[in-house]
């Protein structure tokens, strides 16, 4: 993992402690923490002070594809999602706090900070509460691959890992209904952002 100066550019450090590919990365709220998800199975928690290895959380029995931080109540927690089928929740020490198996691979996280959504194989999107509660499960005609939430926390986009390559808009407020589609891709869509 680089560590880079946003403004000069410069390379301030390098941290080593996976095995293999990093595959995310994700700041906690406050800046004080990075988690890193890789596929050794494994997340790593690392202090942003001096980018010093906090915690290794080794739960995960196959890639983890996505990490993501939520709050809770004023509490942090560590989300993970990975090819083992399962998502997680994890505290900041890195006990386990409570998992989900779904029946496919799962590769995407996104939070807005009352949910969070989850996607990889498979032709939906799971929805949670912020205890890891499955609250819905969205429907797709395509395969959903990368998520996020707008600025306002509103709205979730998807992209697609497969025909049809639909990049679809959904509202969180209005039980998640599509209301937008996008498919003017010619291959895989696998990043979406909103931008403010």
């Amino acid at each position: 993992i680089r560590i880079y100066n946003y403004k000069s550019g410069k390379l301030l450090k390098i941290l080593r402690s996976h095995e293999s590919v990093v595959q995310d990365l994700a700041f906690s709220p406050d800046g004080k923490y990075l988690a890193s998800g890789s596929f050794d199975f494994k997340i790593k928690l690392w202090e942003t002070a001096d980018f010093s290895l906090s915690s290794t959380i080794d739960f995960h029995t196959n890639d983890v594809y996505a990490v993501k931080f939520i709050n809770k109540n004023g509490i942090t927690y560590i989300v993970s999602a990975g090819f083992d089928n399962k998502v997680a929740l994890h505290s900041m020490g890195g006990k386990l706090i409570k998992s989900y198996t779904h029946s496919e691979k799962l590769a995407f996280l996104a939070t807005n900070g009352n949910e969070i959504a989850t996607c990889g194989f498979g032709n939906e999107i799971l929805i949670f509460d912020n205890s890891l509660n499955l609250k819905q499960k969205i429907k797709s005609e395509t395969e959903p691959s990368g998520l996020a939430y707008s600025p306002d926390k509103r709205y979730l986009i998807a992209g697609s890992g497969a025909h049809p390559l639909n990049a679809n808009i959904y509202d969180s407020y209005n039980n998640y209904k599509k209301i937008q589609t996008f498919d003017k891709h010619t291959n895989t869509v696998q990043a979406v952002a909103f931008v403010d």
